[in-house]
């Protein structure tokens, strides 16, 4: 009985978020629509990732020199980590959320070439 009361509660909590989540992603897209239009075009390039890559920026993205500072400010730009002889690089930590946006970025480009090349 108790298992059961729980998993009710549970199914109207994820109905609720489910419900407060498409709430706010119909406020976010036409914020994000207006700041970044030309983002949105690309490919898999959301709402939601653009969004977090246009937060990551910050108020003043002209602060931003080149795609290198991003890919550093994003945690996706090797350092070196060398000593000695041999060379080794590491990732910086940056901003794991833009990170995660790159990443589902990739995955979706990635997706769409090996589904192009079964054709």
């Amino acid at each position: 009985m108790a298992t059961r009361i729980a998993l009710r509660s549970l199914a109207r909590r994820i109905l609720d978020l489910s419900d407060e989540s498409a709430d706010l992603d119909r406020l976010i897209a036409p914020l994000v629509g207006e700041l970044a239009p030309g983002l949105l075009v690309l490919p898999g390039v959301g709402t939601q990732n653009a969004g977090e890559l246009l937060v990551t920026a910050g108020e003043n993205p002209e602060r931003l020199r080149s795609a290198a500072g991003f890919a550093m400010l994003c945690g996706a730009c090797p350092i070196p980590a060398s000593s000695g002889k041999t060379e080794h690089h590491r990732l910086s930590r940056g901003d794991r959320q833009a990170n995660s946006a790159l990443c589902m970025i990739v995955v979706y480009r990635y997706a769409s070439m090996a589904g192009n090349r079964r054709h």
